[in-house]
């Protein structure tokens, strides 16, 4: 298992516990984490999705809380994003409706 320096940086300058030092992605998540006999540090196992970069490290409260922020904001941005192409698609579908109702490809006997 690989061990990460948590200081690396990812894309853009950006850094924390959930960009992958291998590939970048900000997709890293939390596998396992639990207390250690150090005060104020708790050991934390994540996955990068992406590439499966695996790491074992230990943090602090602070560390852990922005890791907790970040995962907590990538989640509002994918729901964002799944409502955006939820809308997306409703409106093709609605868009290839009315062309085939316009065209006549669609009539009352396609409801029987």
């Amino acid at each position: 298992m690989k061990h990460a320096d948590v200081r690396r940086t990812g894309a853009g300058g950006e850094s924390g516990l959930h960009i992958c030092p291998e590939c970048n992605s900000k997709l890293v998540q939390p596998i396992r984490r639990e207390g250690t006999a150090r005060p104020g540090y708790q050991r934390l196992w994540r996955l990068c999705p992406d590439c499966g970069w695996r790491c074992e490290s230990m943090h602090t409260e602070s560390e852990l809380k922005a890791f907790d922020r970040a995962l907590k904001d990538g989640t509002r941005e994918l729901e964002r994003a799944l409502k955006k192409r939820q809308h997306e698609g409703i409106r093709d579908i609605q868009e290839a409706f009315s062309a085939a109702l316009e065209a006549g490809l669609i009539t009352a006997d396609d409801f029987r």
